[in-house]
């Protein structure tokens, strides 16, 4: 039967594929090895894939599998049970429809089904912008096209092979040089507006990429948003010195002057402010996250607050460490921290106050009558956190606690 419904696929930012009506999508880790299939026959699409290099794919060394063809067989199985889902109801076949064909010994994508995936829609988009030969408003529009298709990592979540990391470097690099070449493009046609708009979007997916700051800062001053270039400043930089250890590039602190200069210019509207100020709350019930620095200077105007009223805060530093007490993987701890992070939401009030200290810590300002208050809180973060972390014996949290008050830290 030849097909003529096309199959939708992302890969970036999601692994999820689409038929008409019907969708199947990546979802937890049971049918991980599954979908992993499925990814290699999807991006080798075209490629007969022998048996012999499917099994080294999908089985690293050390993995254990007693007989790796027989496995393989079992997987496709049920690789082709999980795309039935995608066979829409007016579609009638003795035979069913083939999503992955055998041959000879080889695995391969069906390509007589129509197949639309982001991957290759962004690298040929690009392929076209780069074309300088076309009027600048239909590269402009390619490049957008590009960016846009792009939300997230390669085939998150599904695992840590050599061949996934490569890819997912490869389509990082081509959407930071897409989001670069647009936002050129842009400034000459002088869409500072648009400029903003892309590099907000990419500095989520790309938070370490100085190039992109430092346009999207530009474009800030160009439109006079001095105070909102002050503020995405001081976020990088308090950014940078915490996840890296670094600063910021001597072309971005430059544009700092530059941004005061700009701020010492503009006249300041008080109702505005005022305004600003009295907005509607939409926090809901959780704490306040902020930068540490505006944590630091929170605290100590809360301090100053509280000492004519004898009352104190409680800090509470929380620690992600592995069974041996020692920071896990960068690319594990990012999980951890989100984890973590939704454990303290749920479990702090609106009133108190927390800060990401380092990559693998916390620090949260509770607003407590007694110790023995925070250390309950401490565990409740702590059994909220054991509850949702999938690592169980190999996560551990550590705390550490100490009152606020002014004399303490003077004895």
């Amino acid at each position: 039967m030849m097909a003529t419904e096309k199959l939708y696929v992302q890969m970036l930012g999601d692994f999820s594929i689409r038929r008409g009506d019907r969708e199947v999508v990546k979802k937890g880790n049971r049918s991980k090895k599954i979908w992993h299939l499925i990814g290699i026959l999807l991006t080798n699409r075209g490629q007969r894939l022998a048996q012999e290099k499917l099994i080294q794919l999908l089985w690293r060394e050390g993995d254990e599998c007693i007989d790796p063809a027989n496995s393989l067989k079992n997987l496709v199985y049920r690789a082709r049970m999980l795309l039935d889902d995608l066979v829409l109801e007016d579609e009638v076949c003795e035979e069913g429809m083939e999503f992955i064909r055998f041959s000879e010994g080889a695995y391969m994508w069906n390509e007589d089904i129509p197949c639309e995936i982001d991957t290759e829609v962004m690298t040929l988009l690009a392929k076209r912008g780069s074309d300088e030969d076309q009027a600048i408003e239909s590269r402009i529009a390619c490049y957008s096209q590009a960016v846009e298709l792009y939300n997230g990592e390669f085939l998150p979540n599904l695992g840590e092979d050599e061949w996934i990391f490569a890819k997912r470097a490869q389509y990082e690099s081509l959407y930071v040089s897409c989001v670069l070449t647009l936002c050129r493009l842009l400034n000459q046609s002088e869409q500072y507006g648009n400029v903003i708009s892309v590099c907000e979007r990419a500095v989520r997916f790309c938070p370490y990429q100085e190039d992109i700051h430092h346009i999207l800062l530009k474009a800030y001053l160009r439109t006079g948003q001095y105070a909102q270039a002050l503020v995405h400043y001081e976020h990088i930089s308090e950014s940078f010195n915490r996840e890296l250890g670094m600063g910021l590039s001597n072309s971005i602190r430059n544009l700092h002057r530059e941004i005061i200069q700009g701020l010492n210019m503009v006249e300041i509207d008080m109702n505005q402010i005022k305004e600003d100020i009295l907005a509607e709350e939409t926090s809901g019930s959780t704490p306040f996250f902020c930068e540490y620095t505006v944590f630091r200077e929170i605290c100590r105007v809360q301090m100053r607050a509280r000492e004519r009223y004898n009352q104190s805060e409680i800090l509470i530093l929380l620690t992600a460490t592995d069974k041996n007490g020692e920071i896990p993987p960068l690319e594990k701890l990012k999980n951890i921290m989100t984890v973590l992070k939704e454990a303290i939401s749920e479990t702090l009030r609106r009133n108190d106050i927390v800060a990401r200290y380092s990559p693998s810590q916390f620090i949260l300002g509770l607003l407590v009558a007694e110790e023995e208050n925070g250390q309950l809180v401490a565990n409740r973060i702590r059994n909220a956190f054991e509850a949702k972390c999938r690592r169980k014996g190999e996560i551990y949290l550590k705390e550490q606690m100490i009152s606020l008050r002014a004399e303490d830290s003077q004895n």
